[in-house]
């Protein structure tokens, strides 16, 4: 399957993806690092697939809370952009 497309928010960019999956291929885990402004966040994404191959949980998770702060921050300053990226737009 690969991991997923991350959206970058302002300067951030993981910096190294990992990649747990299941025996039966439906749960994923991606723990990654990345930066946000000058605040090194720690962090893992779980997915889990339905029978049709859709998503049908979503979980992220980041450390510490400062980094979680500024990632907070930082998408709400471009959540118009990451909506329409979203969208397809």
């Amino acid at each position: 399957m690969g991991y997923p497309r991350y959206v970058a928010v302002g300067d951030s960019r993981p910096e190294g993806v990992r990649e747990i999956v299941s025996h039966d291929g439906r749960d994923h885990a991606f723990v990654f690092t990345a930066k946000v402004g000058d605040k090194e966040v720690n962090g893992c994404d779980f997915l889990h697939f339905d029978e049709d191959g859709r998503i049908d949980d979503f979980t992220v998770m980041v450390r510490p809370l400062s980094a979680a702060q500024a990632l907070a921050q930082a998408m709400g300053a471009q959540f118009d952009r990451i909506r329409q990226e979203a969208m397809g737009g």
